[in-house]
């Protein structure tokens, strides 16, 4: 679902050290993209947010899209998976080309961790789906200037799920954690 969000900041209870850190990460690449430019710096290709449930993580990831202008596309992880062949790695294509197509924007991944399925060990006949749909996400981000497109956000309840996507973690260059509100 494509959106652009109406939630501020001051929306959040407490998290001001996350709120901060993704400012920096993409509210101010948006705002401030002459100066990122002249100074050759680039802000990440994605932030990973976790946290235990509850902790604002998906109001966080709308607050930024809407306080930077950008449109919000969330999509829950295990939604992309398809029982029929290859219709799973299209709906990946089909997200990032949306993405691509309401640019600037925030692919917010909900449930990361629903998608980014163990690796086959290769006793079994070819790749899962979980690998194809990995693999098709992995090349997608790959393939995009992403901090003149758009900005990743994943969202999990845990840091560690194994996967292809812990193996590429480079491709997140941004980890927060989110705690429990401590504000109303």
């Amino acid at each position: 679902m494509l959106e652009v969000p109406k939630v501020r900041w001051s929306d959040i209870g407490g998290q001001e050290e996350v709120k901060q850190q993704l400012q920096e990460a993409v509210e101010w690449p948006q705002k401030h993209s002459t100066a990122f430019t002249r100074i050759g710096a680039q802000p990440p290709r994605g932030v990973l947010l976790y946290g235990p449930p509850g902790c604002s993580k998906t109001l966080l990831a709308r607050a930024v899209a809407s306080e930077a202008g950008l449109n919000f596309i969330a999509v829950k992880g295990p939604e992309l998976f398809s029982k029929w062949v290859g219709e799973s790695e299209k709906a990946v294509q089909a997200l990032f080309a949306r993405a691509r197509a309401a640019a600037p924007s925030i692919v917010f991944f909900d449930e990361i961790d629903g998608l980014a399925v163990a690796r086959d060990t290769g006793h079994g006949d070819g790749l899962s789906v979980g690998d194809r749909v990995m693999s098709q996400l992995l090349t997608e981000m790959d393939g995009v200037l992403f901090y003149l497109l758009y900005s990743l956000i994943f969202f999990s309840t845990c840091l560690v799920f194994q996967s292809s996507f812990t193996q590429n973690l480079s491709k997140v260059e941004k980890i927060l954690c989110t705690q429990v509100p401590t504000q109303i």
